[in-house]
């Protein structure tokens, strides 16, 4: 049984979960689409370039769902029940989502419409859009985001597709207990420019821990400290400073649970961003799984002789 749990080498970290999504989109050509969502070691969001238009609040219950398919056809031997070779004749990738917010962007995509001209009346405030039938079809570019985790140490699932068109809207339905919603389905196209028809990945503070255990480590290297605490206390604290940030005051004795929850709660270092071994005796080793630039420690100790803190 333990060689099986080691082959699965399950990693509940890696469980991601997007307790929230946000769509954002615009006319196809009309905004820039970033390079890089992210910059600096705090993982955070960058300002989308301008252009860029959320469509707000989606559908609970539908949420948000990403369709990749392929098609093949089989190369058969006459007289052989298995194929010789199988080529693939298409793919594509679909997504499904359900705007609960009346915004131009949504009205736009949902009936396939160029929108911009349409401005409310100064007046009355009203606004009129006619559907013509036409074989100009109407392209899109959609970034798709997830959130995992607390503030300032997320998780953050991302998907981008430079070029979709609406191959299906659903039933506007109108009911007493539900909101003006239009479901929208897209399906993505090649963009030259852009380099492919789909980009996804993962960025945030809380993804920098998740690199080291999911493949994708190599781009940040894990940084090795360790605590040592001299002179025999019998009494007092010390604190760990990572970065310019302070943990609370650990006990002379302390554990190294303690000390890895400690460390966590700094935002230089976040949940899942160290793994402390080790205890009061033998010192404690410290594996930094995000960007880390220098640890120190003060101590204020009490008993023993000369006691101390020191980390190498």
């Amino acid at each position: 049984m333990s060689s099986i749990l080691s082959l699965k080498d399950k990693n509940d970290d890696l469980v991601v979960i997007p307790g929230d999504l946000a769509i954002v989109a615009c006319p196809w050509g009309t905004a820039e689409i970033p390079d890089s969502l992210t910059t600096g070691a705090d993982g955070a969001l960058n300002a989308l370039p301008v252009g860029w238009q959320s469509v707000g609040e989606i559908e609970k219950k539908s949420g948000a769902e990403i369709s990749p398919d392929s098609k093949t056809a089989d190369i058969e031997g006459y007289g052989s029940l298995v194929p010789r070779r199988t080529v693939k004749t298409a793919e594509s990738v679909m997504l499904d989502f359900t705007a609960q917010e009346v915004r131009k962007i949504n009205f736009g995509m949902f009936w396939g419409m160029d929108l911009s001209e349409i401005q409310a009346n100064e007046t009355t405030g009203e606004w009129r859009a006619i559907k013509r039938a036409t074989t100009t079809v109407q392209f899109w570019s959609i970034m798709l985001f997830g959130i995992d985790g607390p503030e300032d140490n997320e998780v953050i699932p991302f998907w981008i597709f430079p070029k979709m068109s609406v191959v299906k809207s659903g039933k506007i339905s109108l009911q007493m207990d539900g909101a003006l919603s239009t479901p929208i389905s897209l399906s993505a196209y090649e963009d030259n420019e852009f380099g492919g028809y789909v980009a996804f990945g993962m960025a945030g503070k809380g993804n920098q821990a998740l690199n080291q255990h999911n493949g994708f480590g190599e781009t940040v290297g894990t940084v090795v400290k360790h605590l040592a605490i001299t002179g025999g206390p019998t009494g007092g604290t010390f604190t760990i400073t990572v970065d310019s940030k302070v943990t609370s005051a650990l006990p002379w004795n302390a554990t190294r649970f303690q000390i890895k929850s400690a460390l966590e709660g700094l935002t230089t270092v976040g949940e899942n961003g160290v793994n402390v071994t080790g205890n009061a005796t033998d010192g404690f080793d410290f594996d930094f799984f995000v960007p880390v630039t220098t640890v120190t420690a003060t101590a204020s100790l009490t008993g023993g002789t000369s006691p101390g803190v020191t980390i190498s």
